[in-house]
């Protein structure tokens, strides 16, 4: 969760600040990341529901988050920045989907609707609060 926040919210201000280029150009660098993430996490939905193995996914998914953490550290360009976020992105489809997954099976049918909507409650509060406090 840390990371996604901390992705989405330095990279733009990275791409503006460091490489001077405009509000909007670097707001657009997250596109590539959410159509990543979209078609990562749909892939892995179909995986994991014919494999049904959470933790390799999930460790999958933190290799590849992990390596685009390494060329986040290192870039220098514009284009090392999109390329990290492309694999950034690639990495939240595998993991995201494996916790909302894991979630689900772990409540009952009655609760199901409950369960899904507070994934995203407290993924997004919790990200609310590391962004106010860093």
């Amino acid at each position: 969760m840390i990371a996604l926040m901390g992705a989405m919210s330095y990279m733009p201000f990275y791409i503006q600040r460091v490489q001077g280029l405009s509000a909007t150009t670097s707001g657009l660098f997250n596109i590539p990341m959410s159509i990543m993430m979209i078609i990562f996490s749909t892939l892995v939905g179909s995986w994991l529901s014919k494999s049904c193995n959470y933790r390799l996914f999930a460790v999958v998914g933190l290799g590849i988050m992990s390596a685009s953490m390494i060329v986040m550290a290192n870039m220098g360009s514009v284009t090392m920045a999109a390329v990290s976020l492309i694999i950034f992105g690639a990495g939240l489809g595998f993991r995201m989907t494996v916790f909302t997954t894991a979630a689900q099976n772990s409540a009952p049918a009655s609760q199901l609707g409950v369960v899904t909507a507070t994934t995203p409650l407290f993924r997004n509060l919790g990200g609310t609060i590391i962004i106010a406090i860093y």
